[in-house]
């Protein structure tokens, strides 16, 4: 007999060595979602084998992305998916473009803080040459 995908993914899932939760956790499904493929009491809908599929096949979860979206109900939505997706890079392109500009924030105002500091060491260096000026000043009339 030969065994279809979702037969595969699912021998996958139940020969597995991995805790269902490791396997719910890595891949955005429930735990119960996971149990009840184990068992056979539901079976995966398409997207979910797809899901499963991308778990177990290590190649692919190699150039795989996990993608965290929280949804209305506030349901953190954490799935693997092909990397290769536009849709996946256009978010983790503007991921990027988020923390850079943070970044350049961040290093804009350390800049204008080292400029403050900078002229606080002039004012503070040109304050202390006018001392000596002063001290040598006095020196010379004392002594």
């Amino acid at each position: 007999m030969i065994e279809n995908q979702e037969e595969k993914i699912l021998k996958k899932l139940r020969n597995s060595n991995i805790i269902p939760h490791k396997i719910a956790k890595a891949t955005g499904l429930s735990d119960s979602t996971i149990k009840n493929y184990i068992t056979g009491a539901t079976k995966p809908t398409p997207a979910n084998l797809k899901i499963l599929e991308n778990y177990f096949n290590n190649s692919k979860i190699e150039n795989s992305v996990i993608v965290n979206n929280i949804n209305n109900s506030g349901y953190i939505d954490s799935r693997i998916y092909d990397s290769n997706s536009p849709d996946v890079l256009k978010a983790e392109i503007s991921k990027l473009d988020s923390i850079i500009a943070d970044k350049e924030d961040q290093v804009r105002t350390l800049t204008d803080q080292v400029r403050t500091l900078t002229d606080q060491v002039r004012t503070l260096t040109s304050s202390l040459a006018k001392k000596d000026e002063i001290i040598e000043k006095l020196v010379e009339k004392l002594g």
